[in-house]
């Protein structure tokens, strides 16, 4: 239990599934449960390979970089970003998750 921090971090976890899941349908063309798909693997992927430290970790010890080029996240170009924002939007209200 911590005291004073009603954070849920499977809440965080999911958005970060539901970013990485709007990117994928944005970018690649994805339809929403193969991007939802795609995005619950690369995060766990991700939190694998910071758990086993392959990874860089920038001046306050998160990860920038992951020693496996596939699991960096896929840069947007700035022509998508309000697409993406708007489908992150979209999942997260269809997922009953708050969005960051």
């Amino acid at each position: 239990m911590s005291l004073g921090n009603n954070h849920d971090d499977s809440e965080n976890e999911r958005s970060l599934v539901m970013q990485e899941a709007a990117v994928q349908i944005e970018m690649n063309g994805l339809a929403d449960s193969e991007a939802i798909r795609v995005g619950e693997q690369l995060v766990a992927r991700r939190g694998e390979a910071e758990q086993f430290g392959q990874v860089v970790l920038d001046e306050q010890g998160n990860a920038a970089a992951y020693h496996e080029a596939a699991l960096n996240p896929q840069a947007v170009p700035v022509s998508k970003r309000e697409a993406v924002n708007s489908t992150y939007q979209k999942l997260c209200a269809n997922e009953g998750i708050a969005a960051f």
